[in-house]
């Protein structure tokens, strides 16, 4: 590879890196969510209740919103997902991806620079 194919390449990537960091700064914004949603079926405890019954009869689906670190705290969302829950989950996805692009990106302007 020519050294002024190397620099192009180069001042690409930067390019890129940088409308990353646009989005990046414009989706945070949006007060993402990091995390997913999940759904659980539940027994009440109350004696001589059909859900003592057996799974058909479980109570539910209740919906919990799991976060990030390591998905283990929870937070009740209800017997609904809350409209705007799922719209910021998605921008928290979309931000996650765009740090993984732009990971991957200075890993290839490294291996540029050493070249």
């Amino acid at each position: 590879m020519t050294v002024n194919k190397i620099s192009n390449l180069r001042i690409d990537v930067l390019n890129t890196i940088n409308e990353i960091e646009n989005r990046l700064e414009m989706l945070g914004r949006d007060e993402p969510i990091f995390g997913f949603v999940s759904s659980k079926y539940i027994k009440c405890g109350k004696q001589n209740c059909k859900c003592e019954q057996g799974k058909q009869y479980l109570h539910g689906p209740y919906y919990y919103l799991r976060m990030e670190p390591e998905y283990r705290y929870s937070k009740y969302l209800g017997k609904r997902i809350p409209t705007n829950i799922e719209g910021r989950i998605d921008v928290g996805n979309r931000i996650k991806d765009l740090i993984r692009k732009k990971k991957k990106l200075l890993e290839t302007l490294e291996k540029l620079e050493n070249i």
